[in-house]
């Protein structure tokens, strides 16, 4: 036989298999978010069986184990995927999310870098990689990070929300004030972010600032029980 229709045969039986993995690999998308975990852990196995180059499946695989708490085997699949891609960006933000919520803030920094390396405009990244510096109480460095993607997204409320804290404890109060009202115009309905801007003002001696953001955390989330607890305390504080 021909061995150019012999080559011919084998590349079109791998790319008929990498459409079918391609197929696996988007139905473990559709019950990842589901939360349908154990059927995307096997839809993307079976990406992978087709395509074992096929980084993103890996990647996918340990955001699923991620959720599910199996830390050191997600690692396992982001590492592969890095393997398979060391360009994927998203890999290593990955990694580095599962280092920083296991409190190793050291390698979380490495791959965090490592995703700024690959995409220079990750503002997930650069916020993450704040979130490590600001754990190791490298402050100037998470504000430098937290900027950065701001920068990139200016719609990126937890950055603005966590420079104001990060400015908070620097006593730097009118740029954390500044943070925090940033963060509520992207997002008014997170009482969170009132709460964090009236403990800034009180800090600062604005007594009755802080009580109208107080006042407007509890309208939003009635039962904070934080937010109550500072605005009865304010209120005896004003009174003596």
């Amino acid at each position: 036989m021909d061995m150019s229709v012999e080559r011919s045969k084998d590349l079109g039986k791998m790319s008929a298999e990498k459409a079918v993995a391609l197929t696996h690999f988007q139905l473990g998308n559709r019950y990842k978010e589901r939360g349908q975990y154990d059927r995307a852990i096997g839809e993307y196995m079976n990406a992978i069986t087709l395509d074992g180059h096929l980084a993103e499946a890996y990647n996918n695989l340990g955001i699923v184990y991620k959720h599910m708490d199996h830390y050191e085997k997600a690692i396992e699949r982001y590492q592969q995927a890095i393997r398979i891609n060391p360009n994927l960006s998203q890999a290593h933000d990955n990694l580095g999310v599962a280092y920083l919520e296991m409190g190793l803030n050291d390698e979380a920094i490495a791959a965090f870098q490592k995703a700024i390396e690959a995409n220079p405009n990750n503002p997930r990244a650069y916020h993450n990689l704040g979130a490590a510096y600001e754990n190791k109480g490298q402050f100037e460095d998470a504000i430098y990070s937290y900027k950065m993607a701001v920068q990139l997204d200016p719609t990126l409320m937890e950055a603005f929300n966590n420079l104001g804290i990060i400015y908070g404890k620097m006593k730097a109060f009118d740029q954390s004030i500044e943070a925090f009202k940033k963060a509520i115009e992207l997002n008014p309905h997170d009482a969170e972010l009132p709460f964090n801007l009236g403990l800034t003002y009180r800090k600062k001696g604005m007594r009755e600032e802080a009580i109208r953001e107080y006042e407007e955390a509890i309208r939003i989330l009635p039962d904070f029980k934080e937010a109550r607890k500072n605005l009865s305390a304010i209120k005896v504080e004003r009174r003596c």
